[in-house]
């Protein structure tokens, strides 16, 4: 995850990258309910993230690779 957020944060999406980040951060410090957590507080993040972001996420695009690397299909 700290790659395809950090490759966006990088190239076009910092904002939207900050949030998700500290929305992760905040519900780390309960990994049990870390989804649940992550969930309720992050949804409208992720949404904004994958608004600005997805086009680097596209095959061949900037992004692609970092989730291709790690198994994560985008």
């Amino acid at each position: 995850m700290d790659g395809i957020i950090g490759c966006a944060a990088q190239n076009g999406c910092p904002g939207q990258s900050q949030t998700d980040i500290d929305c992760i951060y905040a519900c780390s410090k309960d990994p049990a309910g870390l989804q649940a957590c992550a969930r309720k507080n992050g949804m409208a993040g992720i949404g904004a993230l994958d608004g600005c972001a997805s086009p680097l996420w596209s095959p061949g695009a900037m992004c692609h690779a970092e989730g291709a690397g790690c198994g994560i299909k985008l």
